[in-house]
């Protein structure tokens, strides 16, 4: 059976519907279905003395114009855009145009790294979905289809990306996943792998031609890795990402695990700084809102890469764009689902919050990083409503999932930083070490001094990644 029947047909029959704060160092509670938040108890306001503790040592992490930026990297690498992998080498595999629709936004083949497993991993998984923001309009895709970010052309064969953390071939530090196969999912689509166009755009801004195919590049990886690399005889699969890679993650997560039902294989999902939320921006308006619904029309997201169950629920209203931001579509995903995120994440922060002027700083982004000492009243207000918006969406959520008996668990930490499970991040809060700031459990201290009462039976992330996972 030729290979582009063959995904067609597979297609059809996996679930892509529808051609198919509260406290400074929020921790949920690690064990599923257990967690409950005292949310009555908590003063969602975030003290400036406790804020000021947490970003005490203030380091930007990551790359900013790459992991979650508004308008495409200017980056000619997207290796800083999900730093999460060291040890043995992970080698470039490349879909053929036989093999899936699938596109990067300038029509070269998208591909992923593998490394692959052995031992008792031989069969286990990770997929890490990498991140590197996304583009809203045309002449943003063009300008991102210059990059790694848009293109495979210049994609090393082996991966210089650091694979540690959760992804860390080093058993001392990753002593449950080290000899797992890790599959980087390369990201140049500019959707989150949502794009669901079938069709060349061909733009009157740029002139140039972009394909809007997210959705296929994810499928055509899967099913890569189901025919060639033995992924159908996998026993367990950990689908995880960083910003627009966990956003992914949110919006996927269900799609693959029940995909991957068919071959017996057990499916859990993480997203590690994936909330960029809703919000009301410094200006009074919700900037990061508009562009969503820009992205969702331009990449058209609805035809067949969003989560189905919640396309159902927000099509009559005509929000299926809703279904691009974690706070809404979590609601839907029936997979247990594992969620790390900062309570001041810079990134999200300026994306959101604070959407800068040409030419000018980003102002909250400048506050976070003068340790507060730049920082008016109003902008510790705004950041004390980011914090809170963030904690009140995952409880939300939990109590949303709890009720239907799906496993949610989160881990919230102080430090403002981006993305942490797949770097040294991952160590020092799993070994619950200050890094300099207030991070992870270090701060547990520090919220029970303000009367907060959060519920953690495994206060350091490991601790509570491990539990969850089981």
């Amino acid at each position: 059976m030729a290979r582009s029947h063959h995904e067609s047909s597979r297609v059809r029959r996996c679930p892509y519907r529808k051609a198919s704060l509260l406290s400074l160092a929020l921790i949920l509670a690690p064990f599923a279905l257990s967690l409950v938040l005292a949310s009555a108890s908590v003063n969602p306001a975030l003290p400036r003395s406790l804020l000021a503790s947490a970003l005490e040592n203030f380091k930007p992490r990551g790359d900013l114009s790459g992991s979650g930026g508004g308008g495409g990297s200017s980056s000619k690498s997207g290796a800083g855009a999900a730093s999460v992998i060291d040890g043995p080498v992970a080698r470039l595999h490349m879909l053929s145009k036989d093999q899936t629709r699938g596109r990067c936004l300038d029509g070269s083949m998208p591909g992923y790294y593998l490394r692959e497993g052995y031992g008792t991993g031989a069969n286990k998984w990770i997929l890490f979905l990498e991140g590197g923001g996304w583009c809203f309009s045309p002449r943003q895709c063009a300008n991102r289809a210059k990059t790694d970010l848009g293109s495979s052309i210049n994609w090393p064969s082996v991966s210089d990306v650091h694979f540690g953390g959760v992804a860390s071939a080093d058993a001392g530090i990753n002593p449950g996943f080290y000899n797992w196969n890790v599959v980087l999912v390369k990201y140049c689509d500019g959707s989150s792998f949502t794009g669901g166009s079938g069709r060349k755009n061909k733009t009157e801004e740029t002139g140039k031609t972009l394909y809007y195919r997210g959705h296929w590049n994810l499928n055509g990886v899967l099913q890569d890795l189901l025919e060639t690399k033995n992924l159908n005889h996998g026993q367990e699969v950990l689908v995880g990402g960083c910003s627009a890679g966990a956003v992914a993650v949110s919006i996927k997560c269900d799609q693959i695990a029940t995909w991957l039902k068919d071959y017996g294989i057990s499916t859990k999902c993480f997203m590690d700084g994936g909330f960029f939320p809703d919000v009301v921006d410094v200006n009074g308006e919700r900037s990061l809102r508009e562009k969503v619904q820009r992205l969702a029309e331009l990449h058209d997201i609805d035809r067949i890469g969003i989560n189905g169950d919640c396309k159902d629920a927000m099509e009559p209203s005509g929000s299926t764009w809703k279904c691009f931001f974690p706070e809404y579509n979590l609601k839907f995903v029936k997979s247990p689902m594992f969620v790390v995120n900062s309570l001041v994440d810079y990134k999200a922060v300026a994306i959101a919050m604070s959407p800068k002027a040409k030419g000018k700083a980003n102002p909250l982004v400048r506050c976070l990083g003068s340790h507060l000492k730049k920082c008016t009243p109003q902008q510790i207000q705004q950041l004390q409503y980011f914090s809170s918006n963030i904690k009140n969406s995952l409880n939300s959520v939990q109590k949303n999932r709890a009720a239907a008996g799906v496993p949610f668990e989160a881990f919230t930490f102080t430090e403002s930083t981006h993305c942490v499970v797949g770097d040294e991040m991952w160590q020092k809060l799993r070994d619950n070490v200050s890094g300099g700031g207030g991070n992870g459990g270090g701060n547990v201290a520090g919220a029970a001094s303000t009367g907060l009462s959060p519920t953690n039976k495994n206060p350091n992330l490991a601790g509570s990644f491990n539990s969850w996972y089981g």
